[in-house]
């Protein structure tokens, strides 16, 4: 599972979604911490079809290979596409020239670049904003944001509708301090500090 795969797992429960984890040799403490969460935790190799059986394979939404090891994260990637050949598949790589390869030549919705996907979060942070991922949409690349709303912004704009009309990027949702998610964007809704916008940002390329 690793860094990356707890905090998708634990991204994915905040948003109301059932996880199950594949992991040969996973920490104790996160076995703990996901269990009570409601985790099914499937200790063997994701890249045994069985053992994705077992984790309820047949009943996922998508497949998400995580690992620290490419082959390892694209040779589970085949032999869930071989069998289950509708079902979403998010890889990640370390390659960038490997991941487009991916997108390119397997069904496959993301294969994520790692260096790709870190480097805008570096650039968002000079803004004071907070990177949350990047995807790409008819070739234009996009990295969906968190921006924070501190005592100015909720001094400037007062609602939701005054800061959403004052932001360029496309604004998708907004989360509470507590850490709820609201796609409605309520343009009445009293801004908060400690609120956050999450928006839609292209990236400009040369």
């Amino acid at each position: 599972m690793g860094e990356v795969g707890f905090r998708a797992v634990n991204l994915l429960l905040r948003l109301g979604e059932r996880v199950a984890v594949v992991d040969r040799t996973p920490r104790d403490a996160w076995v703990r911490e996901l269990e009570a969460a409601g985790v099914q935790v499937v200790r063997g190799d994701a890249r045994d079809l069985e053992v994705l059986q077992a984790a309820g394979i047949e009943r996922a939404k998508a497949l998400l290979a995580l690992t620290d090891q490419d082959m390892v994260n694209v040779q589970c990637a085949l032999e869930a596409d071989q069998r289950y050949t509708a079902l979403p598949t998010i890889v990640r790589v370390f390659d960038q020239d490997l991941a487009v390869q991916l997108e390119q030549s397997l069904n496959l919705r993301r294969a994520a670049s790692m260096p790709a996907l870190v480097a805008p979060s570096f650039a968002t942070a000079v803004i004071g904003g907070h990177t949350l991922g990047a995807l790409a949409l008819d070739r234009e690349r996009y990295v969906l944001e968190r921006m924070p709303v501190d005592s100015g912004v909720v001094a400037t704009y007062h609602t939701l509708g005054g800061l959403v009309g004052e932001t360029a990027p496309v604004a998708v949702a907004y989360q509470s301090a507590a850490g709820d998610f609201s796609p409605t964007l309520d343009p009445h809704r009293e801004l908060r500090v400690g609120d956050g916008l999450l928006v839609l940002r292209r990236v400009l390329t040369n």
